[in-house]
């Protein structure tokens, strides 16, 4: 039995619209996840605003003369600064007040973009019930304790373990860069 053209483009459309229709509704959590964090002014958070303070002031320095009398910036490849790259970064576009808030959607973005990565590389299916699992994860204790460094490095084990499996056929690749 030979298949036709013209069922190989139905099964095509199909599924493009089914993957359009999954990648609407994973967006559509997402956004509505982010609803209690854009709602509130100030951050319920217990030591997350001592991270945004070391941010201004380190974005701060040789700009501020007050700030480079009491403080010095010591740069070093450690696993706990990474935010803190992106935050100085973006602290010199952003106001201050929505910095926070702007960091803490980068790190539910790369969180649940992780998650849902590593998903589609070890099962098949539709994303939207892990999707929706995937929420509570970004509102946990870890994030109310402030520990925003861990979370978003969590979200790129997820983001290196999906492209880690996805390169399954390709052992000398996932070795050389593994190493």
């Amino acid at each position: 039995m030979t298949v036709m053209p013209e069922t190989l483009t139905l099964k095509f459309r199909e599924k493009l619209r089914d993957s359009r229709v999954n990648l609407i509704v994973v967006v559509a959590i997402f956004v509505i996840a982010l609803i209690p964090l854009l709602s509130t002014p100030l951050l319920p958070l217990i030591d997350y605003y001592n991270h945004v303070t070391r941010y201004a002031v380190l974005a701060g320095l040789n700009t501020a003369p007050f700030l480079d009398d009491n403080y010095r910036s010591a740069w070093a490849i450690l696993p706990n600064v990474g935010l803190d790259v992106i935050a100085v970064g973006l602290a010199g576009l952003l106001p201050m007040a929505i910095l926070p808030h702007v960091l803490i959607m980068l790190i539910f973005a790369t969180l649940y973009g992780g998650v849902l990565a590593f998903h589609r590389t070890v099962a098949t299916g539709p994303q939207w019930p892990v999707a929706v699992l995937a929420v509570p994860l970004l509102y946990s204790w870890i994030l109310n304790w402030g520990f925003v460094n861990f979370l978003m490095g969590l979200g790129l084990v997820f983001v290196a373990a999906a492209w880690w499996e996805s390169r399954r056929s390709q052992p000398v690749l996932r070795v050389t860069v593994g190493a």
